[in-house]
C-alpha cells in the first residue's frame, strides 16, 4: 500500500469507509424495522382479540355462558390460521387452534413475546377482553421473508456502491492531488541556473496555497543562502590570487638564488610545489564560482575520435 499513489487511497479508503458505514446503516435500519414490524403485529394481534371478543358477544349464536366451549365457526375467518387459544372466567380452555398441535401459549395476560411454536417462531400475546382471555399469535415468515429479502439486496448493492464510491474517490483525488503535482512540475523547474524561479501562488486560500507560501519562503532563503555562498567562493578565489602570486613570484626569485645550501634549494622547491598546487586550488575555486553563478558556458567543437584511440 505504501507504493500506491494518492488518489489510488483516496478511492481505496472512500469505498471501504462507504462499504462499512452502509453495511452499519443497514444493520441499524433492518432491526429498527423488525422491531417496528413487530410492534405493529402486535397492534394487529390485539385489535384482532378485542374484534373476536366483540364478534362471540354479538353472534347471534354464540354461546351466551362464558364458560362454555367455543367452536371454529365462531372465530372470524381472517383469524383462522392465526394461534389462537380462549380461556373462560375461571382460566378454563374454550377453545384452541388446530394449528397448535399441543402447544401452549403459556404467556401471561398483557404480554407479548416471540416464542417457538411446532419449529417456527411466533409472535405471541395474551389480552384480557372480558369476559375472556385471548392469546393470540402469528408466525414471522412474512417479516423474516421481508428481512431476508432485504439483506439480500443491501448485500447484492454493495459490490456497485463500492465500485462507484472507488471510481469516485479516484476522481476526487485525482483533482484533490493536480494542485500537488503543479507544484512539483513548478519545483522542478527552480535550480541553480533559475534560482528566481517560484511556485504560482493557487488562487484558492486552502492548505495548498499555505504550502506555496511556506516553499516559496524556503526558496527565498535558499536562494539567499546559494547567493551568499557564491560571492564568498568568488570573493575569496579573487582575493587569495594576488598574495598567492606574489609569493609564487618570490619562491621562484629565491630557487635562482646560487648561495642556497642544498637543503635550503630543496625546502624552496618543496614550497613551490605547494604554491602551485594553491594556485590550481584557488583557480578550481574561481571556476566553480563562476559555473554557479551562471557565467560559464561550453564552447563545443568537434573531435576527432581516431585521435583518442
Amino acid at each position: 500500500m505504501t507504493r500506491w499513489s494518492l488518489k489510488f487511497k483516496v478511492g481505496i479508503y472512500a469505498a471501504i469507509l462507504t462499504m462499512a458505514a452502509l453495511v452499519a446503516g443497514a444493520a441499524v435500519m433492518m432491526v429498527t424495522l423488525y422491531f417496528h414490524q413487530i410492534s405493529e403485529l402486535d397492534e394487529d394481534l390485539h385489535g384482532d382479540a378485542r374484534e373476536l371478543v366483540w364478534d362471540l358477544k354479538n353472534f347471534r349464536d354464540a354461546p351466551k355462558d362464558p364458560r362454555q366451549p367455543l367452536s371454529e365457526r365462531f372465530i372470524p375467518v381472517d383469524i383462522r390460521d392465526h394461534y389462537l387459544v380462549i380461556a373462560g372466567p375461571e382460566g378454563q380452555i374454550l377453545y384452541q387452534s388446530a394449528n397448535l398441535k399441543g402447544d401452549l401459549l403459556e404467556l401471561e395476560t398483557g404480554a407479548s413475546r416471540t416464542i417457538d411454536v411446532s419449529g417456527r417462531a411466533a409472535r405471541v400475546g395474551a389480552w384480557q377482553v372480558d369476559p375472556y382471555v385471548v392469546r393470540i399469535g402469528a408466525n414471522l415468515n412474512v417479516i423474516e421473508r421481508f428481512q431476508k429479502d432485504l439483506g439480500i439486496g443491501f448485500i447484492t448493492a454493495l459490490p456497485a456502491v463500492g465500485l462507484v464510491v472507488f471510481f469516485g474517490g479516484l476522481w476526487l483525488g485525482r483533482r484533490a492531488v493536480s494542485p500537488v503535482a503543479k507544484l512539483s512540475a513548478a519545483a522542478e523547474r527552480i535550480s541553480a541556473s533559475n534560482p528566481h524561479e517560484r511556485l504560482p501562488a493557487p488562487s484558492a486560500r486552502d492548505e495548498i496555497a499555505k504550502l506555496t507560501e511556506v516553499l516559496n519562503r524556503s526558496f527565498d532563503r535558499l536562494q539567499m543562502s546559494y547567493e551568499i555562498a557564491t560571492r564568498f567562493s568568488a570573493d575569496a578565489s579573487h582575493q587569495l590570487k594576488t598574495p598567492v602570486a606574489i609569493l609564487r613570484a618570490g619562491l621562484d626569485h629565491l630557487s635562482r638564488d646560487t648561495e642556497l645550501s642544498e637543503a635550503q634549494a630543496e625546502e624552496v622547491s618543496l614550497l613551490r610545489q605547494q604554491t602551485r598546487r594553491l594556485t590550481s586550488l584557488i583557480e578550481d575555486l574561481l571556476l566553480l564560482a563562476q559555473a554557479d553563478a551562471g557565467r560559464m558556458f561550453l564552447e563545443k567543437e568537434d573531435l576527432d575520435l581516431k585521435v583518442l584511440i
